[in-house]
């Protein structure tokens, strides 16, 4: 008896094994092909292995990786696979779509969506409005008063105080320092009174300086500035607003300002506020020059156009379409003379604005027909007060730390062997 329950009971099993193994491979048989979705992070790749039907069919797919789901539908008739757009649904996933290769590409392998590529213009060929003989039109305005050609760079904004007073006095001035500075860096500008445009450092007072500022919107530095400026009576105002693309703005407003109220001055020195200046030195340097030099110095630099959209000072072809600029000095710190700044001034207004006032300065001195000197004390990479290479520097950038520009000048006191009282 239980033999034969045994017996059946072992039928059964084989009989239900044997419907099992039938539907596995009836399950395997209608399955049309599948489909293999590799997700890697932003891109998604399509594969199909070579099990087609003959017929056309829709097959529904569902990809999970890391969270991210992908639905889309797949759609394949007489071994041709067409591929439809596939949106993701979660909102990290990159929404994409699969483009055919004749689409995208041109008999060439080259994508005919992508930027044209320009050809920079050469140098020589350089243009820049107005078209006009710079160097002659401004001798006629400095003979004559005035000329027929109109200006097309007017200065459109005013100083808030002309501070008349800074260069009021019958003594001539020997070196008139124009300081570009932010209206948050008070704490630079004390220092820099201080150090090296503290005038009691000096035998006489042959040196005078000014800051240039702009306006701000901050009211808390609105508020320290005016008080600085009751304090030190030093600081010109603007009635821009302060930005890095207006400091062409304040470069001309600065030049403006010192023809108008300090054109007693023989020399001019442009310079940032995060910069260390050897005034001492300076001054040997200069008043060893011949009375009649016009003089435009600083530290040149590379004269390529930035074409990279990434770049901070990149330009495009069309704002700029030569392969350089003029040969020009970084704006950090520039010496001229005077009868340069009043060219300069006059040449101005007649001149294209630029965006950048070291290429500005550039533009304006080539059409004027003067060529920038470089001189080898300019340090515009930063180099420490440590360095033995220190104790020859005229200029040097990186000391926006005003503890560390102290301590720089400090140093430089202590190894001219008390020459500075």
């Amino acid at each position: 008896m239980h033999i034969k329950r045994l017996k059946r009971g072992f039928k059964i099993v084989l009989l239900l094994s044997f419907f099992f193994v039938l539907n596995e491979i009836w399950y395997l048989y209608s399955r049309n092909f599948t489909l293999v979705v590799r997700v890697h992070q932003e891109q998604f790749t399509f594969t199909t292995p070579l099990v087609i039907k003959q017929r056309s069919y829709i097959t529904k797919h569902i990809a999970a990786h890391d969270g991210l789901k992908t639905i889309g539908t797949v759609k394949t008739e007489n071994r041709k696979l067409e591929e439809k757009t596939v949106k993701p649904v979660n909102y990290y996933a990159t929404q994409f779509q699969v483009l055919k290769t004749e689409d995208t590409n041109n008999s060439k392998g080259e994508n005919r969506n992508a930027p044209k590529k320009h050809k920079a213009i050469p140098f020589k060929e350089f243009r820049y409005p107005l078209e006009v003989d710079l160097h002659k039109l401004v001798d006629a305005i400095l003979v004559n008063g005035t000329v027929a050609v109109q200006p097309i760079n007017i200065y459109p904004f005013s100083f808030l105080e002309s501070m008349e007073e800074i260069c009021g006095s019958s003594q001539k001035i020997f070196l008139l320092f124009l300081i570009k500075s932010a209206p948050g860096n008070s704490q630079r500008r004390r220092v820099i009174r201080e150090t090296w445009a503290n005038r009691t450092y000096f035998n006489s007072p042959i040196i005078r300086h000014v800051f240039l500022l702009a306006k701000t919107k901050n009211t808390s530095i609105y508020d320290n500035n005016i008080l600085e400026k009751r304090q030190n009576h030093d600081i010109v105002e603007m009635s821009f607003i302060d930005a890095y693309y207006n400091n062409t703005y304040k470069t001309i407003g600065g030049i403006n300002w010192c023809v108008k109220y300090c054109s007693t001055a023989k020399f001019v020195m442009l310079v940032d506020d995060d910069m260390y200046v050897a005034t001492d030195y300076i001054l040997d340097y200069l008043q060893g020059l011949p009375d009649s030099r016009t003089l435009f110095m600083g530290r040149k630099c590379p004269d390529s156009p930035q074409r990279e959209t990434s770049k901070k000072w990149y330009m495009s072809y069309e704002e700029y379409p030569y392969d350089k600029y003029p040969p020009l000095l970084s704006a950090g710190a520039i010496i001229m003379s005077m009868d340069f700044v009043q060219r300069l001034q006059i040449g101005i207004q007649y001149t294209k604005r630029f965006k950048f006032d070291d290429v500005f300065l550039a533009i304006v001195s080539h059409k004027l027909g003067v060529q920038p000197k470089c001189h080898a004390g300019f340090r515009i990479l930063p180099i420490s007060y440590r360095n033995k290479m220190f104790k020859n520097v005229l200029v040097a950038h990186g000391f926006g730390n005003s503890r560390k520009l102290r301590m720089a000048w400090d140093m430089h006191k202590s190894k001219t062997n008390g020459s500075l009282s």
